[in-house]
């Protein structure tokens, strides 16, 4: 018979449990392999019966933990009794102890389990089963699961019908009708979720006053009752306090674990944040923490998700930090990790004295450790409000209280702070060797750089490097107004051919500098000559030779740029990354200085880094503007990882992207292409970014055409107008269903216009040899 595959499948499946069970230290054999004994002795019994096998020969599912497999193990032997001609009569006989054991395990599964929801299904179909059979499963303990199964399958209104048969069926036996507690638990959950809380909450009343359920009220009632209010709104904070204050006392029995008090707390944390508002939260993580009660790191996990939204004020959020430091139990427990979730969220809500108080509790916390990045969102406030008298300050606490080394961005937000800053007075910036305090100087040079006084900017700078021999801020400072100089200058179309051009440069507002630039070459020389001689003292970050080697490979000092290189991966022993290398490429790009970038570009491919967007579309406008359009055609190919040369790759769509190009880049492509007269490849780079982009712009299509327009192109502008003009549309978020529509209707003219037309049908227009369409 194939029952013996089955037979002999689940007693493999009980031995290997059982060995299980042995190998990690476990005493004796658990409820799943009596359950298992108890299904093999049965199928034992029916020696004879005929009992049909599964499809794939009664192979039990190893898939899944061990609990979950004796379960499956069961429930498909259960199936199979069920198939037999004579099932009737074989599952009235199945013992109530193996039935029972059953519908236990598939009500206590772990709710991650993919079969949650089935679970209760079995349970479900198993009650169905016994009562078509005229045996109804009346044990109070299993009926409340059953009860426990229709309410978690939505079907409430069942299991009120049910809890009114049962207790009809308890009077026809002359039994009190008086319902188990577990009963009674399931029967108020069905009063909530069919919207009758008065009921509920009447029920739960007469369940506490009733003498015969004294003793046998247990915290997992509360729950549903809170849970239930919670999410019908019944209760507010006034009315939900007592009935927390009793769930309190209950818990403090001896009898039940920390591991219970804690799931119990952080169940109703849960539906407090999933149903109520913020005050309940609170109320009950009050509460609780009063009587110290345990909590775990789902407790804070459920705490902060609240806590932090965004619809929550300082106060609340302030409120609940509070809470957690308050209490030494708690206080100890809190990771580095959590203090910045509090830090920054007090930094959002615009609450930096909140997030102060927060740094000092970190400072003083016996196992977390204050880091740089618990300051970042701190500084970046200071720098967006112009507060530089703090932003400095807390660098210096920073630097020499907490033995901390800021990272790049907390440098560049205080530099960016007195930027903005009216706290500190600069003058006139003309501090000269008179000195002044640290402060004063730091504002007088970036002052005096913004404003364009470029000989006052270095000589503070020289000041400050006297006054202040081991701070990195001076360096920072001029390195950054030097970088946006050099910018603006190399962005003047007059220094795209004769870099140097005296009296080229001009401050922010277009003034002229009065500054030779060879003198701010020489002026720079001696700044980078001065990271050389502080290396040691000062721990310069990386991104403070990016900054450097940018400004000169702008300035077209590729001795300087060598010179810093070396130093930083040499000297300084620090790699180089993506960012040294686009930082190179967007400065040569920027500085007109194509072949140099062109010898970059091939360092980035040969070592298959990434290659940024910014840099990306600096080259390619550096190219256009040089007069070598092919090399921007060659940095979009590597850009979007097509094969050259373009016209004879049309339709290419397998791109892989070093980077994601936006519209921007494929526009200024395309005007450029068609400036250079490469018609034919604006045409294949527009025809690309229907496969590059989310959809094609109508915007794009407008650049495309009113360069060819611009550039006396009207035949080819007309046809391009016409061959994507439905394709661009087509293209639009939502606009496909619409499209369908319109496209069965009958006499469009652009219908039939084919989707793809080969270059060569362009390519009369380019050769001249054919004449305009409307002639």
């Amino acid at each position: 018979h194939e029952y013996q595959s089955d037979l002999k499948a689940l007693e493999s499946v009980s031995a290997s449990a059982l060995d299980s069970a042995s190998a990690s230290g476990s005493h004796g054999p658990t409820q799943q392999h009596f359950l298992v004994r108890e299904l093999i002795s049965l199928l034992r019994r029916f020696n004879n019966a005929g009992i049909p096998s599964t499809a794939d020969g009664g192979r039990i599912d190893e898939r899944g933990s061990e609990e979950m497999r004796l379960v499956e193990a069961a429930w498909q032997q259960y199936c199979k009794i069920k198939q037999h001609p004579d099932a009737a009569e074989i599952v009235s006989q199945i013992p109530l102890t193996s039935l029972g054991l059953l519908i236990c395990e598939l009500n206590f599964t772990g709710d991650s389990s993919s079969e949650y929801l089935v679970r209760f299904g079995r349970i479900v179909t198993i009650f169905r089963d016994f009562s078509l059979l005229g045996r109804p499963i009346t044990a109070p303990l299993l009926f409340s699961m059953y009860l426990r199964a229709l309410n978690k399958l939505g079907n409430s209104q069942k299991a009120l019908q049910e809890v009114a048969e049962y207790r009809d069926m308890l009077r026809s036996q002359r039994k009190e009708a008086v319902l188990s507690t577990s009963i009674v638990r399931q029967l108020i959950a069905a009063y909530f979720a069919t919207h009758k809380p008065a009921l509920a909450m009447e029920t739960f009343e007469l369940l506490k006053t009733d003498p015969q359920y004294a003793n046998s009220i247990t915290p997992h009632i509360y729950t549903t009752v809170i849970g239930g209010a919670l999410r019908s709104r019944y209760l507010n904070a006034t009315t939900l306090a007592p009935i927390i204050d009793d769930l309190l006392e209950l818990l403090r029995d001896t009898a039940y674990h920390d591991s219970v008090r804690t799931g119990i707390l952080n169940e109703l944390l849960h539906l407090a944040n999933r149903h109520g508002n913020p005050a309940d939260l609170l109320e009950i993580f009050e509460r609780f923490a009063s009587r110290d009660m345990p909590i775990s790191y789902t407790t804070f996990g459920i705490l902060l998700h609240s806590a932090c939204s965004q619809e929550t004020d300082a106060r609340m959020l302030h409120r609940v930090y509070q809470l957690l430091v308050s209490k030494a139990s708690v206080y100890g427990q809190l990771s580095h990790h959590l203090f910045a979730v509090f830090i920054n969220s007090f930094v959002r809500h615009g609450r930096v004295d909140y997030a102060l108080l927060a740094v000092a509790d970190l400072r003083g916390h016996p196992t977390a450790r204050l880091m740089p990045q618990h300051l970042s969102q701190v500084f970046a406030y200071y720098a967006a409000h112009g507060m530089a008298g703090q932003s400095l300050a807390l660098l210096r606490r920073m630097v020499d209280g907490d033995g901390l080394q800021p990272t790049w961005p907390i440098y560049v937000d205080v530099a960016r702070a007195i930027a903005r800053s009216d706290e500190v007075r600069f003058g006139d910036g003309s501090y000269g060797s008179a000195g002044g305090s640290e402060d004063a100087l730091l504002g007088a040079l970036i002052r005096s750089g913004r404003s364009g006084r470029i000989s006052q900017m270095f000589d503070t700078f020289g000041v400050l490097r006297k006054q202040v021999p081991g701070s990195v801020m001076p360096f920072v400072a001029v390195l950054l107004q030097a970088h946006e100089m050099t910018k603006r200058h190399a962005a003047e179309p007059a220094n795209r051919i004769g870099w140097r051009q005296a009296n080229s440069w001009c401050d922010e507002d277009g003034a002229p500098l009065g500054m030779d630039p060879d003198e701010f070459v020489c002026r720079m020389e001696a700044v980078r000559d001065e990271i050389f001689e502080g290396f040691g003292a000062i721990r310069f970050p990386r991104n403070l030779y990016n900054v450097a080697i940018s400004i000169f490979a702008m300035l077209r000092d590729h001795d300087s740029v060598q010179l810093l290189y070396t130093h930083m991966t040499t000297t300084a022993g620090m790699e180089p990354n993506t960012r040294t290398f686009n930082v190179l490429l967007q400065s040569f790009a920027r500085g007109h200085d194509l072949p140099s970038a062109r010898n970059m570009l091939l360092d980035i491919k040969y070592n298959k880094m990434q290659l940024s967007s910014a840099s990306g579309l600096a080259l390619i406008y550096a190219s256009f503007a040089a007069g070598c359009p092919q090399s921007a055609v060659d940095v979009y190919a590597y850009l979007v990882g097509r094969p050259l040369p373009l016209v004879d790759h049309v339709g290419f769509k397998d791109f892989a992207l070093n980077r994601p190009i936006d519209v921007y880049t494929v526009a200024l492509l395309i005007k450029g292409l068609v400036q250079s007269g490469l018609l034919k490849e604006a045409v294949v780079v527009f025809d690309d970014a229907f496969g590059l982009l989310p959809y094609v712009p109508r915007q794009l299509l407008e650049t495309l055409v009113s360069a060819l327009e611009e550039n006396s192109y009207f035949d080819f502008a007309h046809l391009c107008l016409k061959r994507y003009t439905r394709r661009v549309e087509y293209s639009q978020p939502g606009a496909r269903e619409q499209d369908s529509r319109t496209a069965d209707g009958a006499g469009s003219s652009e219908s039939a216009t084919p989707d793809h037309l080969p270059l060569s049908y362009f390519g009369y227009l380019l050769d001249g040899s054919a004449e305009s369409e409307e002639n």
